[in-house]
């Protein structure tokens, strides 16, 4: 274990910058500070950000979907994620169920 300040160990706090992406995306109804809590130290984003257009971000980034234990059991009843890879799908972004399925019984 190595022992450092989070500064020297490269951690961000982008919990200002979240809120400013998420409130920007949310549909009507209650207020973002409804809905997240704004914890102490929080620090505004450092400038107002644009938006990246979902164009550009579908040839940056793969999107890998975990479903969570025993979810192979479900996948012929149930697709997980299935509305959600579908638009991630129509926006030409790669996205994925990453599975950790025993391929045998010895497995």
């Amino acid at each position: 274990m190595v022992l450092a300040p989070v500064s020297a160990a490269g951690v961000q706090d982008l919990r200002g910058t979240y809120r400013e992406a998420l409130c920007r995306r949310r549909p009507s109804g209650p207020a973002c500070d409804d809905v997240l809590r704004r914890l102490p130290g929080e620090r505004p984003p450092a400038a107002a950000s644009t938006p990246t257009p979902m164009r550009l971000l579908a040839s940056r980034y793969r999107v890998g979907f975990v479903p969570g234990f025993m979810a192979e059991c479900a996948s012929p009843i149930i697709s997980p994620f299935s509305a959600v890879r579908a638009a991630l799908a129509a926006a030409r972004f790669d996205a994925r169920i990453m599975c950790a399925c025993r391929s045998s019984p010895a497995a």
